[in-house]
């Protein structure tokens, strides 16, 4: 999990320093639900929507960058149900189908509880190694876009593939450390971080020039000087397997029947 092939590693990008080339599956938090895709559409019809109750999340809030937005709730009961599907603070959701495909925003603090729809995908982070506003940048960025299109299925309306398509992703990751001064970095130099915004806003063509220069810029590690006292995002990375397998085995069997999201 997590171990790119060195005749794949020959073929990206070279990173700076420190820095190494993972998948996204390996920066997920210890949860088997860490990487979910929301129901089969059957399982929220319109016909069990009620006028208050547990909100149901949909693909407005990461087209849009706003999880205040609601149409839809269920009953606790359904909720009960559908729990697995729950989203909690500092989860990212992203938009899986349509013309808004690959959009992304963070469920904050003060969030309504409720669960994702089957447009959606709910993903929690290992923050031990990754920070999540560089996550977020990350994800917006060109080398991360491109490959959420190049794994897109569909003829009129493009989706993305399943799940296990998605976790093998290729992640570029920084130290730990560094990975808030190259935030603060891009802010700065992209006029507080609005550009990108903006662009995906207007149209997913804006992918082919949103800022490559500091891009680049950071993929050489010219834009935030290396430290010789970081720890090694390999290091980190492979501490962080070890971990995630012993955790693996305590979890163990006997886990009950479960509603299945898409993509699995």
């Amino acid at each position: 999990m997590g171990v790119i092939d060195k005749s794949i590693l020959t073929r990206l990008p070279q990173l700076p320093d420190k820095w190494c080339w993972t998948t996204w599956e390996s920066i997920l938090a210890y949860d088997d639900r860490a990487f979910k895709r929301g129901p089969f559409g059957s399982a929220l019809k319109k016909s069990i929507f009620v006028s208050s109750g547990y909100k149901v999340y949909e693909q407005y809030c990461p087209i849009n960058d706003d999880c205040s937005y609601v149409r839809y709730y269920i009953t606790p009961q359904k909720f009960e149900e559908l729990k697995e599907f729950a989203v909690k603070a500092g989860d990212f959701l992203i938009s899986c189908s349509g013309v808004s495909l690959g959009r992304i925003t963070q469920v904050p603090q003060d969030f309504e509880e409720g669960v994702i729809n089957q447009a959606l995908l709910r993903v929690r982070l290992h923050n031990d190694v990754i920070d999540d506003q560089f996550f977020t940048w990350l994800f917006r960025s060109p080398i991360f876009q491109k490959q959420i299109f190049n794994n897109a299925t569909g003829s009129a309306i493009s989706n993305v593939k399943g799940v296990k398509e998605l976790k093998a992703m290729f992640v570029p990751i920084p130290p730990l450390e560094e990975q808030p001064v190259i935030v603060e970095k891009l802010l700065c130099q992209s006029n507080g971080g609005d550009i990108i915004a903006e662009e995906l806003q207007e149209s997913q063509k804006s992918l082919s020039y949103l800022d490559q220069s500091i891009l680049a810029k950071t993929f050489r590690g010219q834009l935030v000087p290396q430290d010789p006292n970081d720890e090694p995002a390999s290091v980190l990375l492979e501490r962080i397997r070890v971990e995630r397998e012993k955790v693996g085995k305590k979890k163990g069997k006997g886990r009950g029947k479960r509603v299945k999201g898409l993509g699995e």
